[in-house]
């Protein structure tokens, strides 16, 4: 049985609820809009044995107050939260899950920190281009688009069946 353990990060002007469960490569799932981290309790405790999977309260959200709640938020500023919690969590990059609002955190975080990204499932409900979700792979130093189709299942088929060390 994995255990999940509860955190919080400090990040300029906002604390960040975080919880980490499992082993192996880290795999951050960033929610949609106002969803928090138990919105991917259902398939963070199926990954867990393959990944150390991080799901987190995006800032101003459930359990993660801003310091100044007055304060415009924009997609830099999360995909920054997101860079910095990867920073404590990791030195290899990470696989990165992004559902929706998740999905332009982590494309602006592809764009400004591609260092920190292994693979990006991009994941959204209304596809603007064709049905399915937008897949990275980096390699070395090119980035590799691919379209997958968006089911239930997409995250679990769309990662590498990694084993935890």
């Amino acid at each position: 049985m994995n255990m999940t353990r509860i955190d919080t990060l400090h990040v300029p002007g906002a604390s960040l609820y975080y919880e980490v469960r499992g082993r192996g490569p880290v795999l951050l799932l960033i929610g949609a809009g106002a969803a928090d981290a138990a919105s991917f309790n259902g398939i963070a405790t199926h990954l867990a044995d393959r990944y150390t999977v991080v799901s987190y309260d995006r800032r101003g959200y459930a359990r993660s107050p801003l310091d100044h709640p007055e304060e415009e938020q924009r997609i830099e500023t999360h995909s920054d939260d997101a860079h910095r919690l990867l920073a404590i969590l990791s030195t290899e990059p990470a696989y990165v899950f992004g559902s929706s609002g998740g999905a332009k955190i982590g494309l602006d975080l592809a764009i400004r920190h591609p260092e920190q990204l292994h693979t990006l499932v991009v994941h959204t409900n209304r596809p603007r281009r064709k049905p399915g979700s937008l897949r990275t792979e980096r390699s070395s130093s090119r980035t590799k688009l691919r379209c997958i189709p968006a089911t239930r299942s997409t995250l679990s088929r769309s990662l590498p069946h990694q084993r935890g060390s």
